[in-house]
């Protein structure tokens, strides 16, 4: 059976690793054009809230997916 706070601290980090890929590359694109964005700005940005509120909910939702299929399969097996 899959274990789901495993899944939950995966997903947890790989929203970390994203968010701070994200603001590394921001900081990196405002650096070199020169762009005097703010980070706030950037962060409440369109394309940024887009990705967030599309990315999350749609990994919440692989993981009970995933939960359902591997209990579905546990209870056949017995």
């Amino acid at each position: 059976m899959m274990d789901v706070k495993a899944e939950f601290k995966k997903l947890i980090g790989r929203i970390l690793l994203v968010l701070c890929a994200q603001i590394i590359g921001f900081i990196l694109v405002s650096y070199f054009t020169r762009m005097t964005i703010s980070l706030w700005s950037f962060i409440s940005g369109y394309t940024i809230m887009t990705f967030w509120l599309t990315y999350l909910p749609l990994s919440i939702v692989i993981i009970i997916i995933k939960y359902r299929i591997s209990k579905k399969g546990q209870a056949e097996d017995e």
